[in-house]
């Protein structure tokens, strides 16, 4: 079957992730091609040892083969980092990734990239470092080479040689980008504000009088956090209190998101969550409860029928510089990304690639890259 899908047909969601094989396994995970004559004979005798009896061609990339051994061992650790996929989900990204390295590989052939053997000694021995004092990271390398097979020391040391061609490829590939101008930078950020965060429990007890009853009795309290937290649930539970109606739009995440996950229903009705750039965006009880920072408890009453009090749980306010500086290197990010996205695009447009679903373990849906 050959796959000569136009680019912009390819499913977004798995553009890069080869990029994301690269941060999850900094571990020797990865699989690709080596560079120049001398390389080139050293990765022919490494396709010849992986295509051993018993291991099946799973795709050719412009006639190169990738084996289902290596796209194994990209779905154990793949699996082992995110036990969440399928095992059809699994195949079909590392199949994903290994015909995207692939194409970043022959690439990196074309550039004439080299990888010294010092290069790669130095790597080896800072992962196994890392290996040494990480537990996950050790055990997602056990689980990749246990599927790669019984493999030798050259194979290895050759795996981690491409996985630097990889690497340097890539960074290649981010160098070339087109920096963004000012503006764009600008226009990101006013369209991602710096948001503050505040929590809160907000119960309704409808008569003023019965709120500010319940209001004097937790402030006249002299106990800890938890005490005032349990002590305004009783009141709401005793007296029967109702959750503050808001518009569903200005709540910004799920209550449990600050107390945790376990919290009771009747807990979870009163748990408000608010994210905001300026306090005029927030109800005016949840104003009051962000304005007035040395007491935690107030009052307030909105209509005849409505009083509510409220116990403040939380508030965070990030360092505005530190969070823009952050977010102009994310869109910078974001523009290398779909950068190197639309070069590994175009590689695909011209190559030729053909996948042999039959010689998979499972059925995966058809890959559209």
């Amino acid at each position: 079957m050959k796959v000569m899908n136009n680019f912009s047909e390819m499913n977004r969601r798995h553009v890069f992730f080869v990029g994301a094989v690269i941060v999850m396994f900094l571990i020797t995970i990865i699989v690709a091609a080596a560079s120049g004559d001398r390389l080139a004979a050293r990765l022919g005798a490494i396709a010849r040892q992986g295509a051993a009896e018993g291991d099946a061609i799973v795709a050719e990339v412009n006639g190169e083969k990738i084996m289902l051994s290596w796209v194994e061992a990209v779905r154990v650790a793949a699996q082992a980092g995110a036990v969440s996929l399928s095992d059809p989900e699994a195949y079909e990204e590392a199949l994903k990734s290994q015909i995207h390295q692939k194409l970043l590989l022959q690439e990196a052939v074309r550039r004439g990239i080299l990888v010294t053997d010092e290069a790669v000694q130095k790597y080896m021995t800072r992962q196994q470092e890392l290996a040494a004092n990480d537990p996950q990271i050790e055990q997602i390398e056990k689980s990749y080479w246990a599927a790669r097979g019984d493999v030798s020391e050259e194979t290895r040391f050759e795996s981690v040689r491409k996985l630097l061609l990889l690497n340097e490829i890539q960074r290649q590939l981010y160098e070339e980008a087109a920096e963004p101008a000012e503006m764009e930078i600008e226009q990101y950020l006013a369209a991602n504000p710096v948001r503050s965060v505040i929590q809160l429990l907000a119960a309704d007890f409808g008569e003023e009088a019965q709120a500010m009853q319940v209001f004097d009795g937790l402030r006249a309290m002299d106990g800890t956090k938890e005490d005032l937290f349990s002590a305004f649930l009783d009141q709401a539970r005793t007296r029967k209190a109702r959750a503050v109606a808001v518009n569903s739009d200005v709540i910004a995440q799920p209550a449990s998101a600050f107390v945790g996950a376990d919290v009771p229903d009747d807990v979870r009705q009163l748990l408000q969550t608010f994210e905001f750039s300026h306090t005029d965006e927030l109800p005016e009880y949840v104003q009051t409860a962000y304005l007035i920072k040395d007491n935690p408890i107030g009052a307030f009453v909105i209509s005849a029928e409505h009083a509510v009090v409220y116990l403040r749980l939380s508030i965070f306010e990030p360092d505005v510089q530190q969070a823009e500086s952050e977010l102009r290197a994310e869109f910078v990010q974001q523009k290398r990304d779909a950068y190197v996205s639309d070069y590994i695009g175009r590689l695909f447009s011209e190559a030729e690639i053909e996948i042999f679903y039959e010689n998979l373990p499972v059925a995966i849906s058809p890959v559209t890259l």
